[in-house]
């Protein structure tokens, strides 16, 4: 009897040790090849007609799908799909995969109507050196085109530019606003002459400029008839 249950136990023995038994290695590359396998599966897109069924269900939205396209039961995207989504943007755009700016308002360095609100950016002119203080700014040659009261008083009036505000022809620094007759040639005064001097010899005496321009005798006596200019006296007659 004793003999018979010896014989027994060492059958079963060897029966257990002839079974195979997995590795534990191998174990873990079946379990890794699942879960491969199951995340592969979750944020699959659906890009084949028939989407794919699966055994588990997911639960939360995935982010990079175009929300409330989101297939739970197929754990696939029906929509729009964006693999650099931005969750911290506030306005993205499913349709170009990126973040559309919001501008707070256009850049003042933009002419006004070349500005666009979606891309935040200008289209047409622009001028980096605008200047916010002129009422009439020039877009096209980027400066302002000052607005004038009255021209300068130093220009020449014909030679005034009303569109750029400045003289484009003759100027006086020295004009003087109290002269009736200014030569805007010669930047002086030209004088309007009622007579002229007699302490100035008569044929030397300049119209124009309403001076002397030759002989000058200071003790002129207009009584005498017989002036000499080269001597500046009289010269009596004998009797």
């Amino acid at each position: 009897m004793k003999l018979n249950l010896i014989v027994f136990f060492l059958f079963i023995f060897s029966f257990a040790a002839a079974s195979p038994v997995a590795e534990t290695d191998e174990v873990d590359g079946l379990e890794a090849r699942d879960a491969d396998i199951y995340e592969k599966g979750l944020y699959e897109r659906d890009s084949s007609p028939e989407p794919f069924q699966h055994d588990h269900k997911c639960n939360q939205q995935e982010s990079r799908c175009e929300p409330g396209h989101w297939n739970s039961n197929s754990c696939k995207c029906n929509g729009k799909w964006c693999d650099q989504f931005d969750p911290n943007c506030n306005n993205w755009s499913w349709n170009k995969c990126k973040c559309i700016k919001k501008c707070d308002g256009p850049d003042r360095h933009c002419k006004p109507g070349d500005w666009d609100w979606n891309s935040c950016r200008c289209k047409g002119k622009w001028c980096g050196n605008y200047d916010s203080n002129c009422n009439n700014w020039s877009w096209n040659k980027c400066k302002c085109k000052k607005v004038c009261n009255e021209a300068d008083r130093h220009c020449k009036p014909s030679d005034w530019d009303w569109n750029s505000c400045r003289c484009k022809g003759r100027w006086c620094g020295n004009y003087d606003s109290n002269c009736k007759n200014w030569n805007w040639n010669t930047c002086q005064c030209k004088k309007v002459c009622h007579q002229a001097d007699p302490h100035c010899k008569p044929q030397d005496w300049d119209w124009n400029n309403c001076r002397c321009r030759g002989k000058w005798c200071d003790n002129f006596q207009p009584n005498c008839n017989n002036w000499n200019w080269d001597n500046c006296r009289c010269k009596h007659h004998k009797s």
